[in-house]
């Protein structure tokens, strides 16, 4: 395996896990909602957007697609791996 392949491994793995954490506090803010506390619903989806921009540009630098991190972590869901 060539180090541009074990990179963007690495890259791809690493965005998978900024999704996993960005899906939570989505979660976390729809609850805030459901309780109305507006205040720190907004901090959450603050920084759910802030993890998403930083995975957007993980990708683009290394020249990874959406599809490539959807399907990592499909796979990752599929054997159980951590």
């Amino acid at each position: 395996m060539t180090k541009d392949t074990e990179q963007k491994k690495i890259i791809i793995k690493a965005c998978v896990e900024i999704y996993e954490e960005h899906r939570r506090l989505h979660a976390v803010r729809r609850m805030c909602e459901a309780l109305d506390d507006t205040y720190q619903a907004r901090r959450y989806f603050h920084e759910a957007i802030g993890l998403d921009k930083a995975a957007h540009i993980l990708m683009q630098t290394a020249g990874i697609g959406l599809m490539d991190i959807v399907s990592a972590n499909a796979d990752d869901q599929r054997t159980g791996a951590d």
